[in-house]
Formats: structure tokens, C-alpha cells, sequence
């Protein structure tokens, strides 16, 4: 039956990544290979099937991952990013610190891949731990689960903007289900399970903790910082909320599809981030 054949291909794939530690683009060709010869495919449409399916995940995939990457790379660079989290937590002060760790993670989050968001913030919690005395993971983890839900849950992430484009679902509705669902997983995960480690004190390692953040008069303006970083979800949020009172038949409604596409409301970012971030703070 073919649900057996994807639930031991699902199984033979997380051991070779998981287990035997394998390349994860490599796993994931050999597992397809063997789910044709399961299925008894003919040899050369095994490879057609696994062509084609490539081909029209990457198509809109790869040009998201590229303006994500840009407009990621303007946010991390331009100090937008530290001017975020140093507000939210001058406004929410110490006592509330857990909650300004969780809300700054989750706007620069969205529109930074994980990986960049991980680096760039990593010497803002070694900072306000050394200068708070709080406990490293008391205020990590908050930090760190809000920039694990938006990249599993929220486009234009890769993980969730792949599914959307394989399952054809509408990515802009992707992402207001997608918020409704990281909103109070964030507050579980980083929150709640944040609290347990208050009293869980770590050595800070010296040689780390010094490490130099740009300095906060040299970054752009809170709301300048929040704008450019939220205008991507703004866009595609917008969007998939006004037009379920439009016409499907209508030109508002075409336009409406236009400019909340992932690819479209990322170039859009990219190109004011380009002025707000760069032309105007005289980075570019």
C-alpha cells in the first residue's frame, strides 16, 4: 500500500540523516529512488518524477531563499536588528525581560533565516546576561524559541514556504494560520518553559562575552527597524485577509494576489530596506 511505502521511507530517511549522519540532499534523492522502485515505476520515470518535482519546488523556493537572504543580510548588518531587541528591552525593563526577548526574537526572526538571526543575537543575550545577572538560559531560551517558530512556521522561511508551494495552498494564508499557531507556541516554549531555568545559573565564558555590538546611535530608528522588518508579513498578511471579502473575479483582488505573493512582497521589502537601511543611514 502506498501509505507503508511513505511511512518506512519517512522512517529510512530520518535514520540516515538522524543516525548514520548523512547529507541531508543525498538521503533525500536515494529515499525517492527507493520509493519509485517500491512503487514500481519504470526506471526512467523514477527520474522524470524526481526532476520534476526538484524543478517546481525550487522555482519559487530559490528566489524567496535569495530576497530573504538580502533583506536579511541589510537587517543584521545596518544594527536594525540590535536596535530592536535594545528597545523592547529598555521598554519592558528587567522584570519583564523574558517577554522583550520573545518579542524582539520574533520580528527579527521573520524576516532572517535562522542561522543569521542565531549569530546575530547570540552577543546580545551573553551582553544582558553579563550586565542583568540573570541566568543565560532564562533569557536565551525565550530569544531562541521565538527564532525556531518563525523559521518552522511562518513564510518566507524555507520549510514552510516549501510545503505551501508542494501542497499549492496559498502562502499568504500560510502565514495568518502560521501566526495564529507560533503565537502561543512561542509563549510555551519560550515563556513558560523559559521560567524553569531562572534559578539555573551558568559560568559565562570570558572570552565570549566581550564580543562588540555596533554601537545603538548608529543604527536606524525603532520604528524604521520594526517597518522594514515587518513589511514582508504585513504585505502578505494583508493581503490574505482583505481578500476574503473580494471577488475572486476582480481586479482588486488580482492586484490584492500580486502584491502579497512571497517573492513580490520580499522584493518590495528589499527595495525600501535598501533606502531605509542603507541609502539613508549612508551604508550603501
Amino acid at each position: 500500500m502506498p501509505i507503508i511505502v511513505v511511512v518506512i521511507s519517512v522512517a529510512v530517511l530520518l535514520t540516515l540523516i538522524l543516525y548514520f549522519k548523512w547529507n541531508t540532499f543525498v538521503a533525500l534523492l536515494l529515499v525517492a529512488i527507493g520509493v519509485g522502485f517500491a512503487q514500481k515505476m519504470p526506471f526512467l520515470e523514477i527520474i522524470s518524477s524526481i526532476k520534476s518535482g526538484v524543478g517546481s519546488t525550487l522555482s519559487e523556493l530559490a528566489l524567496v531563499l535569495g530576497l530573504g537572504a538580502m533583506l536579511g543580510a541589510l537587517i543584521a548588518e545596518s544594527g536594525a536588528a540590535n536596535r530592536i531587541t535594545h528597545v523592547l528591552i529598555k521598554s519592558f525593563g528587567i522584570k519583564r525581560v523574558q517577554l522583550a526577548v520573545i518579542l524582539a526574537g520574533f520580528i527579527v526572526g521573520i524576516p532572517i533565516f535562522y542561522n543569521v538571526g542565531f549569530i546575530m543575537l547570540i552577543p546580545i543575550i551573553l551582553s544582558l546576561a553579563q550586565t542583568t545577572k540573570l541566568p543565560l538560559l532564562y533569557i536565551g531560551i525565550p530569544m531562541i524559541s521565538a527564532l525556531s517558530v518563525t523559521h518552522g512556521f511562518l513564510p518566507p522561511h524555507p520549510a514552510p514556504t516549501a510545503i505551501a508551494e508542494i501542497y499549492k495552498a496559498d502562502v499568504s494564508l500560510t502565514l495568518v494560520y502560521g501566526l495564529i499557531i507560533a503565537i502561543p507556541t512561542v509563549m510555551l516554549a519560550g515563556w513558560l518553559f523559559g521560567k524553569t531555568f531562572k534559578t539555573y545559573f551558568t559560568e559565562l565564558p570570558k572570552d565570549i562575552v566581550n564580543i562588540k555590538i555596533m554601537p545603538i546611535e548608529e543604527t536606524p530608528s525603532f520604528g524604521i527597524s520594526v517597518f522594514t522588518a515587518l513589511l514582508p508579513v504585513l504585505l502578505m498578511a494583508f493581503s490574505a485577509i482583505a481578500k476574503l471579502n473580494i471577488s475572486e473575479t476582480s481586479y482588486a483582488y488580482e492586484l490584492l494576489s500580486f502584491v502579497g505573493d512571497s517573492v513580490i512582497a520580499l522584493l518590495i521589502a528589499l527595495l525600501i530596506a535598501i533606502y531605509t537601511l542603507g541609502i539613508r543611514m549612508k551604508n550603501l
